[in-house]
């Protein structure tokens, strides 16, 4: 699985991310490979909180690039 989300966060703005990853019921061996683009604007926070429930032998591959502006400000919670 290849998924990939870019998101922009405009000026003076406060947005709260929720990703959640859980495993199919009875899943084994799998890969995952996700990334995650932001653009954070002037005078503004993103919290981003990651939750993810993989299958025991599951190997997941995360990577996020992120553009902040001046005064913006980034939480990341996994």
């Amino acid at each position: 699985m290849f998924t990939r989300s870019h998101a922009c966060v405009s000026q003076d703005a406060a947005v709260t991310l929720v990703e959640s990853y859980i495993a199919a019921d009875g899943a084994k061996s799998y890969q995952a490979h996700d990334a995650l683009i932001v653009a954070i604007g002037d005078h503004s926070r993103l919290d981003h909180v990651r939750l993810v429930e993989d299958g025991r032998e599951a190997v997941n591959i995360s990577s996020a690039v992120s553009r902040w502006a001046r005064t913006a400000h980034l939480n990341a919670l996994a």
